[in-house]
């Protein structure tokens, strides 16, 4: 593999590896792998996963404006073998506090940096976030895309990673990377087997202290005197999948990614540090791959060649047209003709020039439409008429005047008032409804006149006016709703029922007895209170006859009777009070209705002093009446003869009619008044004198346009008439054709002169050998190889995009993924405490060495 720009790349991924793998072991002296510097500021919360959300979920999670980047962080053993996997999910959205949807297949969910709880079913994750960001961790069992092993030999014998520490000898470092996921895609049409595309740049440290004479395959060695960095990069399962062992194409070069390297050095003490590996499928160069200018170009102008002959072959299978130069008897007749052409253009073309002029489609169809549309008009019918012939002899300038004067009889009757006019026919008209109110007005006024005595009464009442508006004004404008409320009513309506009460009571002595003059009253109360069920009907009965016969109730039912009677009037109060209020409810609402109906006091008196207004009125329309009874006696006779009246509405509906009939004919009054303002002008007099003329010369042209006719309606002459504008057409772009491109014809000279011929006969000749022996063919399937190369990059490139994610996510989401591995550490055994602690302080110089060498890549 050649170390360009994307080696170079790759070495600075390596040593940041190496770098990160350092600093990781150096910190926590474990063999966990790194997690990203905003996770190692913040200590890991595990929060459970919930099957329900704990925020109110007020919008639906959505995936827009989401990215989700993933990281994929693989422990190995020193032989490469997977130990655990932890995947590090960063969720980010453009807004601040977004529902997320997610998904993922992750063991141990937790939450990274902060307190949200996903919401889970399944696979499927909600997220409430409360910025912009947010990051998590679970582990995952799921098998990596690559296979890493990785074996030592120490003298030529293969050695166990843990039995190699402190060891001195030459070593061998052997690293082979496997490719396990495959695609089955169509390439050209034919089935292929590609892998994933992912690039593995692998990287690690080896102290010039312990290790000399380094040696890689492969690889790149970048030292700095004290250590030595070396950095590997594969793309595994490429050479297979682009099929790179099959194609022989100088453009690809040394192009070649292994898959197996092995590092050789003589060590002292071995001791080794971890060696990083990342994986990625985004290899931008891949998109490059194959594209070769020299290659395409040469490949179209093959395909341009073998198009050619091709095309000269579909064009000339019978090699009519390639005898021109071969055939010399050919050769000299197409010289002829060209001769033939030149002289074409010392010819006369006047004639020609002028006839397009006159022969053109539109005109043959102009003469197709009057001679269809003189046969439908009649024309030689009207020619031969008689009264149009006489027209001219009978437009005299008597009848011009007098037809002038019956215009301006025309204009005086426009000036009719019609509404006038109608309303006149509609009384006509409705006749029958006039003599019904004429009868209702005698009618009118014999009531009057018999109805003198009520008349002079309401004169009598409208004297009682102002007191009548007075009381309305009293009744409508009463404040008693503002002065009496209905706690108001209820208290009074109280106060009385007690004075009642204490009134009926004390009618009844402490002894029983009763007072003559109070007696009936008593009795009354007692059939009352029976009534009212206050008594029942046996003891009022007894004591009634008591009162009658004695006087007395006794003391005995004194008490009782007074308690019966004190109990009925409450009763009986309460039921006046409930009508009193009825009644003041009801006399409210009437007060309300006036106002809102009756309307102002000076409305109401206005009413009044108009009732008193037309009482004389009514007396004088009576007197009236009576004098005009002579007038109403002549329009009963006019409306009674019915042929007068029949009369009158035939023709005054006539006259409306006829009038409706000429307004409607104002254009033709028009016509006829703008055909008659012509008839002074001098050229229409001078076509009047010369009429008779004129009809002469029509009758003398119509026998020879009616055998012109005749002639054009042969169908061969027709037909010829009908083709000569495109005939025409036809010669005259032949004609310009050789005006405008007599440049040409003068190439046609050239090809035709007899020393081109021969070149021509050559060039043919050479094109048939080609041809003969498929030459341009083989050409052609050499570069078919390119094809099939760079249709299998496409296939890598589209399965590299489409590979986004290692676990889930859902659907929408935009995805990046990336893999971080590293292996563990080969150490020597420790000696004592003081040991460690300076190779730990070794460690930490030497990433600030690796730091120095990639700022010197850059």
């Amino acid at each position: 593999m050649k170390f360009n720009e994307m080696s170079k790349k790759a070495v600075c991924l390596g040593l940041s590896l190496i770098v990160a793998s350092s600093a990781t072991a150096a910190a926590s002296g474990t063999s966990a792998p790194q997690v990203p510097p905003q996770e190692q500021q913040n200590k890991v919360q595990s929060v459970p996963v919930s099957t329900q959300s704990q925020q109110t979920e007020s919008s639906a999670a959505t995936t827009d404006g989401v990215k989700k980047s993933e990281t994929v962080y693989v422990t190995l053993d020193a032989q490469g073998k997977q130990k655990e996997t932890i995947v590090t999910d960063w969720l980010h959205s453009d807004a601040s506090g977004t529902k997320i949807l997610d998904k993922s297949t992750l063991n141990n969910i937790q939450n990274v940096k902060g307190s949200e709880v996903p919401s889970q079913s399944g696979t499927n994750l909600t997220w409430n976030l409360s910025g912009s960001d947010l990051y998590y961790r679970g582990t995952t069992n799921k098998k990596l895309p690559v296979d890493v092993k990785i074996s030592y030999t120490l003298d030529g014998k293969e050695i166990l990673p843990q039995d190699l520490g402190g060891k001195t000898g030459k070593v061998t470092i052997h690293i082979s990377l496997k490719n396990t996921q495959q695609y089955n895609v169509l390439v050209n049409g034919k089935q292929a087997t590609m892998y994933l595309p992912m690039m593995a740049i692998i990287g690690m440290n080896l102290s010039s202290d312990n290790f000399k004479n380094v040696t890689v395959s492969d690889g790149k060695i970048v030292s700095d005197g004290n250590n030595q960095a070396v950095v590997l990069v594969s793309v595994p399962g490429l050479d297979e999948s682009l099929n790179l062992d099959g194609i022989d194409l100088p453009e690809l070069g040394d192009l070649h990614f292994p898959e197996e390297f092995t590092i050789t050095a003589d060590a002292t003490n071995f001791e080794m540090g971890n060696i990083g590996i990342a994986l990625s499928s985004n290899i931008s160069e891949l998109d490059k791959l194959g594209e070769s200018k020299s290659i395409t170009e040469m490949k179209q102008s093959l395909y341009d060649l073998r198009d050619m002959q091709n095309d000269i072959e579909k064009v000339d299978p019978d090699q009519k047209i390639r005898s021109l130069f071969t055939d010399s008897k050919k050769a000299a007749g197409a010289k002829l003709l060209t001769d033939d052409v030149f002289d074409f253009y010392d010819m006369d073309q006047s004639l020609v020039n002028v006839l397009p002029e006159y022969i053109t489609l539109d005109n043959i169809a102009l003469y197709d439409r009057v001679k269809a549309d003189a046969e439908k008009a009649k024309i030689e019918e009207l020619l031969d008429n008689k009264t149009l012939r006489s027209l001219s002899d009978r437009l005299t300038d008597q009848n011009v005047t007098n037809a002038k004067l019956l215009l301006a009889d025309y204009n005086t009757l426009q000036g009719l008032d019609m509404k006038k006019f109608t309303k006149a026919i509609d009384m006509l008209n409705d006749s029958s409804t006039l003599f019904s109110m004429l009868d209702k007005s005698r009618s009118l006024a014999d009531d009057i006149d018999d109805h003198s005595a009520e008349i002079n009464t309401l004169k009598t009442l409208m004297g009682y006016s102002g007191q009548i508006a007075g009381l309305a004004k009293e009744v409508k404008d009463s404040n008693l709703a503002s002065a009496i409320s209905e706690d108001d009513l209820q208290y009074m309506m109280t106060q009385l029922a007690q004075k009642k009460i204490t009134d009926a009571v004390s009618l009844i002595n402490d002894d029983g007895s009763i007072d003559s003059k109070n007696q009936e009253t008593v009795i009354g109360y007692i059939t009352m209170a029976e009534q009212a069920g206050a008594l029942d009907q046996a003891t009022g009965s007894q004591l009634i006859g008591s009162i009658k016969a004695y006087g007395t109730v006794g003391p005995t039912y004194g008490p009782v009777l007074k308690q019966k009677i004190q109990e009925f009037a409450t009763k009986n109060a309460q039921e006046l009070g409930d009508q009193a209020e009825s009644l003041y409810t009801s006399a409210m609402k009437l007060g309300k209705s006036m106002k809102q109906n009756v309307g102002s006091d000076e409305e109401i008196t206005k009413t009044i002093h108009f009732v008193n207004d037309i009482a004389p009125d009514l007396e004088s329309m009576a007197k009236k009446l009576e004098k005009s009874s002579d007038d109403l006696d002549d329009i009963d006779d006019l409306i009674n003869d019915e042929k007068t009246m029949k009369y009158l509405k035939t023709w005054g509906n006539k006259l409306v009619s006829m009038k409706s009939d000429m307004d409607a004919n104002s254009d033709n009054i028009n016509l006829v008044n703008d055909l008659l303002g012509e008839y002074d002008k001098p050229e229409v007099q001078a076509f009047k004198n010369n009429a008779s003329q004129l009809q002469k010369d029509i009758d003398d042209v119509r026998p020879i346009l009616k055998s012109l006719k005749n002639k054009l309606d042969d169908p061969v002459i027709n037909a010829g008439l009908h083709k000569s504008p495109q005939t025409m057409t036809q010669l005259l772009k032949m004609k310009n054709d050789l005006e405008n491109n007599r440049d040409v014809t003068e190439i046609l000279r050239l090809v035709t002169d007899p020393k081109n011929v021969k070149i021509g006969n050559g060039v043919v000749q050479t094109l048939n050998n080609l041809e003969s022996k498929h030459a341009v063919d083989d050409y052609v399937k050499d570069l078919d190889q390119a094809d099939d190369l760079l249709a299998r990059k496409d296939e890598y490139v589209k399965i590299a995009k489409n590979y986004k994610i290692f676990t889930d996510s859902a659907d929408g989401m935009d995805t990046d993924l990336k893999f971080v591995m590293k292996t563990s550490e080969i150490k020597k055994p420790e000696v004592a405490v003081k040991q460690a602690v300076q190779a730990t302080t070794q460690k930490t110089g030497f990433v600030a060495w690796c730091k120095n060498l990639i700022a010197k890549l850059k």
